[in-house]
Formats: structure tokens, C-alpha cells, sequence
């Protein structure tokens, strides 16, 4: 499980860098939006993974 909690953290983090980049305010919300929605999916993974 540490694996995978270190695999989302890189995710999420590259995700938001290429959010940090964006071409315009909207594609950087866009961007952001991804990035915290894959977020929201691994917190739940990790959360049914404890039961």
C-alpha cells in the first residue's frame, strides 16, 4: 500500500505541474479540475483498501 500511496502522490503532483503550465486560465482550471478529481478516486481506493 505505501507503493501506491507514493505512485498517486507523483501522479497528482506531475498532474498539477502540467496544470501550472497551462496555456490559459481555463485550461489551468481545466487542468486542476483532473488533477483533484484523481485525487478524489485514489483517497477512495485507498479508504475500500483498508476494509
Amino acid at each position: 500500500m505505501k507503493y501506491q500511496l507514493i505512485k498517486a502522490a507523483s501522479s497528482t503532483g506531475a498532474n498539477y505541474k502540467e496544470a501550472q503550465a497551462a496555456s490559459s486560465k481555463p485550461d489551468f482550471i481545466y487542468k486542476t479540475e483532473i488533477s483533484l478529481k484523481e485525487m478524489r478516486e485514489q483517497l477512495l481506493v485507498e479508504v475500500d483498501s483498508l476494509h
